[in-house]
């Protein structure tokens, strides 16, 4: 909470609601309930880290040198603690950790679409582990925060930034709505994978809008179905194996919620189907995946029987 109040605090006077929210985050993070997260961040032993490495698809972090076989195997059991790991991939100390996704994937798609980074105030809403954080940082921002408000990925967080030892880096337990509360603030936002997760999506790209300097530059990325036909998919419950899905757009209905939304420049960059060798099972995520969430018998549908997922990339201006 601290770490994100101050740096924020460089750029502008935060607001009281701001900081109440992240109490009351670091309150429920400080819980029983998250402590075996809290502890595997704890135990963590005290290394000198010699390399850094955020250019390339591993955000590398400790050089296999720096550590010890003992040292090493505590690290091995604090990042066992946070299984499955979603985002990725991360080399640590000389660990791989192929994450479920090729977060990397995303990152390439929408590096060519960005603006300069350098000296800008960058947020990641939904962050998750913070991967989009560290590939920004390479790009030397004046800071990036990201935005999450589950204690496992602030925890997750915590332990590679303890190595990493980023300081123009914070994670905030904040969820969307508290970009209503930095108004006109970032320069540059990341919604990926966010907004097909809520009820009223365009209250939530009215937030993103907020929090935007004028002329400031948004990457909005949506899982979705396919077409053009303008019209978004609300499923009867799951989707593709996965609940808290709600409005699952084509590529024109998610054009249409972001004028609605008063953005400018609306610039569509990607869309196409999402793929089992960018959405996978691995040993550091061991579960169902897409691949066990597609119709066996037809890979163009789920196992519900709806369209089988896309993912649609828009670049948008304040």
């Amino acid at each position: 909470m601290d770490k994100f109040l101050s740096l924020s605090g460089r750029f502008r006077e935060v607001p009281d609601s701001i900081a109440r929210s992240l109490a009351a985050a670091d309150a429920n993070a400080r819980s029983q309930l998250q402590s075996r997260f809290r502890e595997a961040v704890q135990s963590l032993p005290s290394v000198q880290v010699s390399c850094r490495d955020y250019s390339g698809a591993e955000v590398t972090i400790g050089c296999p040198e720096d550590i010890t076989d003992n040292q090493k195997q505590s690290i091995m059991s604090s990042l066992y603690a946070f299984q499955p790991w979603r985002k990725g991939p991360f080399r640590l100390f000389g660990i791989d950790i192929d994450a479920e996704w090729h977060s990397d994937f995303k990152w390439d798609r929408v590096l060519p679409m960005l603006p300069s980074l350098e000296g800008k105030i960058l947020g990641d809403i939904g962050a998750n582990n913070g991967y989009f954080v560290f590939r920004a940082l390479h790009h030397r921002p004046a800071a990036v925060f990201a935005l999450d408000p589950v204690p496992r990925f602030y925890y997750m967080f915590d332990l590679l930034n303890y190595f990493a030892g980023e300081e123009n880096a914070a994670f905030g337990m904040l969820g969307w709505q508290s970009l209503f509360d930095l108004p006109a603030f970032f320069d540059v936002l990341f919604l990926m994978g966010i907004v097909y997760h809520h009820r009223s999506p365009l209250d939530v790209l009215d937030a993103v809008y907020a929090a935007l300097k004028p002329g400031g530059v948004a990457i909005i990325e949506s899982m979705g179905i396919p077409g053009n036909s303008g019209v978004a998919l609300f499923p009867a419950g799951k989707y593709a194996g996965g609940s808290g899905m709600y409005f699952l757009p084509d590529s024109v209905t998610l054009q249409r919620w972001l004028k609605r939304s008063k953005f400018r420049e609306i610039e569509p960059f990607y869309s196409a189907p999402l793929s089992t060798d960018e959405q996978r099972r691995t040993h550091w995520a061991p579960v169902d995946s897409l691949a066990e969430f597609l119709d066996p018998f037809d890979s163009s549908k789920t196992i519900e029987g709806y369209p089988a997922p896309w993912r649609h990339y828009f670049r948008v201006v304040k």
